[in-house]
C-alpha cells in the first residue's frame, strides 16, 4: 500500500465531494421538471429513466418509413412522443417491441405516439420485422446515421421519452418492459403534466 494517509484521505474527500455534487445536480433536474411529473420521480428510478436538463428540446427530424412516406417528429407536435431507437438485430429489441405495441394499443387515442427509428438498415429487412411482429406503431430508418448522432445514441434499444412541449424529459438505454403497471404509471403522468410555469 502506497501513498500517506493525507493522500488517501484527500481522494476520499474528493470522491465523496463529487458523488454529492451529482446527487444534487440529479436533484436539480427532477425540481425542475414540469408539474405532475416530479411527484413520480419513483416510477423514473424504478424505470432506469436517466432525467434529461429541463427545457432541452428534442433535435427536429424528418425521415421515411419502410414504404418510403416521410414523417417528422414536428407532425407529432403536442403529443408525448416515445421515441425508441432500435435495430432487426438487436435480440433485445425484438424483445421489447410486443411491450411498445400495448403501449401504442392502449395510449394511441390517449396523445401518447410511439415512433421506432430504425438504424441504418435495408427497408425490405426492416419492413420484414415489422410484419413477423406485427407492430403496427410508425416506424422509420435513419438511413444516414444523423439523428442517431443527434440523440447522442451509443446503445440499441435506447428510448428517449419527450414531452407535449417538444421537450427531451428523460432517456432509458437498454431493454424494459412497458407492459408494467410502473410503466403505465409513468406514461400516465407524462400524459398528464403540465407545462413548467416561465420563471421557474
Amino acid at each position: 500500500m502506497t501513498g500517506t494517509g493525507e493522500e488517501h484521505t484527500g481522494k476520499w474527500v474528493g470522491h465523496t465531494r463529487g458523488v454529492v455534487l451529482a446527487a444534487l445536480a440529479v436533484t436539480l433536474l427532477w425540481a425542475a421538471w414540469p408539474s405532475g411529473v416530479t411527484g413520480s420521480t419513483h416510477l423514473f428510478k424504478a424505470l432506469g429513466v436517466e432525467p434529461i436538463k429541463p427545457g432541452t428540446p428534442a433535435p427536429a427530424f424528418t425521415l421515411r418509413t419502410p414504404e418510403g412516406q416521410k414523417l417528422s417528429l414536428a407532425d407529432y407536435r403536442g403529443k408525448v412522443v416515445f421515441l425508441n431507437f432500435w435495430a432487426t438485430w438487436c435480440v433485445p429489441c425484438r424483445l421489447e417491441m410486443p411491450t411498445m405495441e400495448k403501449l401504442h394499443q392502449t395510449y394511441q387515442g390517449r396523445g401518447l405516439v410511439v415512433l421506432a427509428v430504425d438504424i441504418q438498415e435495408n427497408p425490405k429487412k426492416v419492413k420484414a420485422f415489422i410484419s413477423e411482429l406485427k407492430l403496427t406503431f410508425p416506424a422509420v430508418i435513419d438511413a444516414t446515421g444523423d439523428v442517431v448522432e443527434a440523440y447522442r445514441i451509443f446503445a440499441v434499444p435506447t428510448t428517449i421519452l419527450i414531452s407535449r412541449q417538444g421537450e427531451m424529459v428523460g432517456r432509458v438505454t437498454g431493454y424494459r418492459d412497458w407492459s408494467t403497471k410502473e410503466a403505465r404509471e409513468l406514461l400516465d403522468q407524462l400524459l398528464n403534466a403540465k407545462a413548467p410555469r416561465k420563471g421557474r
